[in-house]
């Protein structure tokens, strides 16, 4: 009996492999989080080995900032400009953004060179927040109905993945390479991941309707920031440093 049950769990699984769509969203996946990864790590061991350990908690702020100040608008804007597109222009902006620090890690730490990590880190962020409700959003147009489960399973399998072996992975790779090729190669990857999201063949109508919705996100959201105590709290932290 238990034999019978994962027979179609199996020939669920391959026949959404061998679909056009969800293979690149799949390798994109994966390939896109070591680069994040990269990023992550390489900033910090630059921080950490420029200045101190306590410069890199501003690594940490600055993430944090990017999903607490963004998240109540995030989907609206998503749900507005496409769903494809979204994820293309983050990922695209994430090469931009990284290959931007392609000479910085040659050069001696200061405090607006501190400053601009951190903002960058913020950049990044926000941008991944836009890619992960953009791709969790886009999956029902790529998939059949039977097979949302399947992918979504598959999709949070590659997440724990990366999260278990990508630390790992891309200190192995920093060591290999050396730090101040970091900001080079996870940019070469991010482009890689904007080509494999390219080849999706989606088609959607953005909502164009949606202004009331925007700005009733927005007020939500700076509510929030108004009343939580931690949110004010790390912006607090996040001005002073």
């Amino acid at each position: 009996m238990v034999l019978i049950m994962e027979v179609p769990s199996l020939n669920s699984k391959k026949d959404l492999l061998t679909r056009k769509n969800f293979p690149y969203l799949l390798i994109n996946q994966l390939i896109s989080r070591i680069a994040e990864y990269l990023f992550f790590i390489g900033v910090v061991f630059y921080i950490y080995n420029q200045s101190s350990t306590a410069d890199t908690s501003g690594v940490f702020i600055a993430k944090t900032l990017a999903l607490l100040l963004l998240s109540p608008v995030v989907g609206v804007i998503v749900d507005r400009h496409g769903r494809k597109k979204v994820m293309v222009t983050s990922t695209l902006l994430k090469a931009v953004f990284v290959l931007s620090l392609a000479a910085v890690f040659n050069s001696s730490i200061s405090i607006y060179l501190l400053l601009y990590l951190y903002f960058v880190t913020f950049l990044l962020d926000a941008c991944s927040l836009f890619f992960g409700t953009a791709r969790s959003a886009i999956i029902p147009s790529i998939v059949k109905t039977d097979q949302l489960k399947t992918a979504n399973s598959l999709l949070t399998l590659a997440d724990d993945l990366i999260d278990t072996l990508g630390p790992t992975l891309a200190s192995l790779m920093i060591l290999a390479i050396g730090r101040e090729r970091t900001p080079l190669l996870a940019a070469i990857i991010f482009g890689i991941s904007v080509i494999l999201l390219k080849k999706l063949d989606v088609v959607e109508e953005p909502s164009s309707d949606m202004e009331d919705s925007f700005l009733e996100e927005v007020k939500l959201g700076l509510a929030f920031v108004k009343t939580s105590r931690p949110v004010l709290t790390l912006l607090l932290i996040s001005g002073g440093l």
